[in-house]
């Protein structure tokens, strides 16, 4: 008979997550059937060792962009360990666990958020008949299906916003995949929803077409290698995850890439010409005004419940400021206050 999974008082409260529970009985020495878009890998890992064999269908392209760039490259390293074991589906949203005895479909992904901080539904079932369906749901989403292209996840990894995507908004070099793709009719009332779906499609290819547009105007390879170093450091210091919203990475049309905290520019890249860096200072920076008359271009926020306003600075070539230690110090100073002065 199928069980409710569902967060109870006491795992809502601090104790172990149902999901978890549910996760952990179902694969324990079972072949094991894994999918879902979003994953934390540790997570992951800690269950596959109770497992006696398993597979996993994933959407490599929000399985990436959903975190930072240094843990895309752990992922893509992952992928390639188990490459057989791992098959690309676009625009996969199905979250399921199947054993061999036992199977978990509901809502959470397969990531910390998902099992542990959110309210999700499951369903548990111990049917045979519906484990061999889900099954036979799988094994035919595999067959339609093919491993993720290596050199292919190695772009995106590179190309892609340091930032998640969930932050960002914008999209990178596509992840070919072979999997079937869905476009099902809807009953609707009244005017479609077929307009508002193809202008959202329209805007993913216009921010992805600007983003490779910007990163290839940049005066060389290991510039931005570094600015996007830089973005690396931000989220490490700060704190900021991809469910964060005062973090927002955009490619406005009116040119450059900029990271904004609380609605106020932080980092911007290429803003004022293909090699500019533009900067966040506290008011009360070290040489302030030293700085300011080194800068090309210089801009003031406006104060806030009194408290004095951060500075802009725009330098013509930001590299040497990224690689002075004092500098780079209050730089990041100024992004924590940003931080703090959102409670």
């Amino acid at each position: 008979m199928p069980n409710i999974v569902h967060h109870t008082d006491e795992s809502a409260d601090g104790g172990i997550s149902p999901f978890d529970t549910a996760i952990r009985e179902i694969i324990a020495g079972e072949d094991v059937l894994f999918a879902s878009p979003y994953i934390t890998l540790d997570y992951l890992e800690g269950v596959l060792v109770d497992t006696a064999s398993w597979r996993l269908l994933t959407d490599m392209e929000a399985w990436l962009d959903n975190y930072r760039r240094s843990e895309r490259k752990t992922i893509r390293e992952f992928v390639a360990r188990h490459h057989e074991r791992i098959r690309d589906v676009r625009n996969l949203h199905a979250k399921t666990v199947i054993g061999e005895t036992g199977a978990l479909v509901g809502s959470a992904n397969l990531t910390r958020t998902g099992l542990g901080r959110r309210d999700e539904l499951g369903v548990r079932f111990d049917e045979p008949e519906r484990i061999a369906e889900l099954r036979e749901w799988f094994e035919g989403s595999w067959n339609e299906s093919s491993p993720a292209k290596l050199d292919a996840i190695d772009e995106r990894v590179q190309t892609s916003s340091p930032v998640p995507s969930s932050a960002s908004g914008s999209s990178a070099t596509s992840i070919p995949s072979e999997s079937r793709r869905v476009s099902a009719s809807l009953t609707t009332s009244g005017r479609s929803n077929r307009q508002t779906s193809e202008t959202a499609d329209v805007a993913n290819e216009d921010a992805h077409r600007r983003l490779v547009e910007r990163v290839g105007k940049a005066q060389s390879r290991s510039w931005i290698d570094q600015h996007f170093d830089l973005f690396e450091e931000l989220l490490s210091v700060t704190g900021l995850d991809e469910d964060d919203s005062i973090l927002v990475s955009s490619i406005p049309k009116s040119g450059g890439i900029r990271i904004t905290i609380n609605n106020r520019w932080v980092l911007t890249m290429m803003r004022a010409t293909r090699n500019s860096t533009t900067f966040i200072l506290s008011d009360d920076t070290e040489n302030l005004d030293d700085l300011i008359s080194r800068s090309m271009k210089y801009e003031a926020f406006s104060n806030v419940n009194d408290k004095p306003a951060p500075h802009l600075l725009t330098f013509d070539n930001g590299l040497e400021q990224i690689t002075d230690p004092s500098f780079r110090r209050n730089w990041l100073r100024a992004m924590l206050d940003e931080v703090d002065s959102r409670y």
